[in-house]
């Protein structure tokens, strides 16, 4: 049984040029037979020319058709997203968002303290760090928007709208203005919706509670 996802396979396997060779061929073949049969003066059909060019034509028809499904493949393809989502469910990572978490949820009115809290909001870096590679991808087109929405725009969203007053803190300073800049592009470009703020407590718990610290620790 042919199904979609095997024709739209062996369409994006046929080399342009064996495609534009074989159609035009094939068509041209065609015409030399209709010509032979039916003579040549049997009307338009007869005319070898026009086969060829309809043999062109069809052939960059199908040229269209092969691009666009390289395109919606590209645009679908997970490859670096699982790659960057297994690092973000790693162990290590699940230990790193649950201290920023804690290091947000602690310090929610004094997020943009850099004078006074810089040292306790260490924590929140490496995740923001973690998040503006996604977004740096993202830019780069090595990751599509669709991908990037489906893997990743929950923490994408969480992280920047608890963030943000800590985020552009550090972009104030002075040769920082930069610093995990792409994790806002992305935000906006995936969706940039705003959620009510008891959402934004439920994911912070929720990162809290992605690692637990062992029985007789703190």
């Amino acid at each position: 049984m042919v199904t979609n996802a095997k024709l739209s396979r062996w369409i994006r396997s046929i080399p342009q040029t064996a495609a534009i060779f074989w159609i035009t061929c094939l068509l041209s073949g065609i015409g030399y037979i209709f010509r032979a049969v039916y003579g040549p003066t049997a009307g338009p059909g007869a005319n070898m020319i026009s086969w060829v060019i309809a043999g062109l034509a069809l052939s960059f028809i199908f040229i269209a058709i092969q691009t666009y499904l390289n395109y919606q493949r590209e645009v679908h393809d997970p490859t670096w997203a699982i790659k960057y989502e297994e690092k973000w469910d790693s162990p290590e990572m699940e230990k790193n968002r649950h201290f920023a978490g804690k290091a947000i949820f602690d310090n929610l009115l004094n997020l943009a303290d850099l004078e006074h809290r810089k040292t306790v909001l260490e924590p929140i870096d490496l995740v923001l760090d973690f998040l503006d590679t996604i977004g740096f991808l993202l830019k780069g087109h090595q990751m599509s928007e669709e991908v990037v929405r489906h893997y990743f725009y929950y923490w994408i969203r969480g992280y920047w709208l608890t963030c943000r007053p800590y985020i552009e803190a550090w972009q104030n300073v002075r040769g920082e203005s930069r610093r995990w800049e792409n994790i806002k592009e992305c935000f906006e470009t995936i969706d940039g919706d705003s959620i009510p703020e008891k959402q934004l407590m439920d994911f912070l718990d929720e990162e809290i509670g992605m690692w637990s610290p062992p029985k007789g620790q703190n």
